[in-house]
């Protein structure tokens, strides 16, 4: 089998990263907005501590925007990668 037959990336591989980013980072994330809701943990929005339902909230809102951001830049890094491996083999 040559190299490049397996290392043909899949057509929808942004999605099927995100999608396991976002819950991989979501069960954290509601763990940590749990600690918040009752007095544990605070949860930091722009250098100020916030507790309670907000906290909670900022937590499951703010979690699809860094799961887009780190699966941004592990798909770039993939794609380079992968053409590079393809030029050398």
């Amino acid at each position: 089998m040559k190299l490049k037959d397996v290392s043909r990336l899949p057509v929808s591989l942004f999605k099927l990263l995100f999608v396991n980013f976002l819950f991989g980072n979501l069960f954290f994330m509601i763990i940590l907005g749990g600690f918040s809701l009752i007095g544990l943990y605070p949860v930091n929005l722009n250098d100020e501590a916030v507790y309670g339902l907000k906290g909670f909230l900022v937590l499951v809102l703010f979690t699809p925007f860094t799961s887009l951001v780190f699966v941004s830049l592990f798909w770039v890094w993939l794609k380079v990668g992968n053409k590079i491996i393809t030029k050398l083999f």
